[in-house]
C-alpha cells in the first residue's frame, strides 16, 4: 500500500517541478530537431484509435532513435514483434531541455498533446554516413515509427 505524501515531501516536489518549468522556459532550441521516445503496446493500441497522444506530465525523449530502441528492444515489442517508436519534430525556437549527453536526451514541457500523421513499418533501420548512433552494434530490427505531429 502507498503512503501519502507528507507535506514536506509535497513541497518539495512542487519547488522541484517549478525548477524544471523554469529551466524549461529559459532553454530554446537552436535549430529543428527530430526526437524519438518509445510506447508500451496499451498506448500504441489508444494512438492508432484516437490518432492522439497526450502526456501530462514531462516527456523524455532522445535525439538518438538507437537510444530509444535499445531501452525497449527487450521488453518493448508488441504482438506483431516490432518496437514502437514516436517520432516528434521540434521547430527552432521551441522549449526543451537537454537533459543527457549519454542518452542524448530532451526534456519536453508538460502537458504535450500530439497527432498521428503517418505509421511505417521498417524491417530494419539504416544509419546515414552523417548520424552516429550511440548503439552501432545493435540492429535495430522490426521498428514501427509513428510520426507525430504537436498540437498547438
Amino acid at each position: 500500500m502507498r503512503q501519502r505524501t507528507g507535506s514536506g515531501d509535497a513541497a518539495r516536489i512542487e519547488r522541484s517541478v517549478t525548477d524544471i518549468d523554469t529551466a524549461l522556459q529559459s532553454s530554446r532550441l537552436e535549430e529543428d530537431l527530430v526526437l524519438y521516445t518509445g510506447v508500451t503496446m496499451d498506448i500504441f493500441g489508444n494512438i492508432l484509435s484516437t490518432s492522439r497522444y497526450s502526456e501530462d506530465g514531462y516527456l523524455l525523449c532522445s535525439f538518438d532513435p538507437s537510444v530509444t530502441y535499445h531501452a525497449l528492444q527487450g521488453t518493448g515489442r508488441d504482438r506483431e514483434g516490432f518496437v514502437t517508436l514516436l517520432v516528434i519534430p521540434e521547430k527552432r525556437g521551441s522549449y526543451l531541455l537537454y537533459v543527457n549527453e549519454t542518452r542524448r536526451e530532451i526534456l519536453l514541457p508538460r502537458s504535450m498533446g500530439f497527432e498521428l500523421a503517418a505509421e511505417e513499418k521498417i524491417g530494419r533501420v539504416e544509419f546515414t554516413a552523417e548520424s552516429v548512433p550511440r548503439y552501432r552494434d545493435d540492429n535495430m530490427k522490426n521498428v514501427r515509427l509513428l510520426f507525430m505531429t504537436p498540437i498547438t
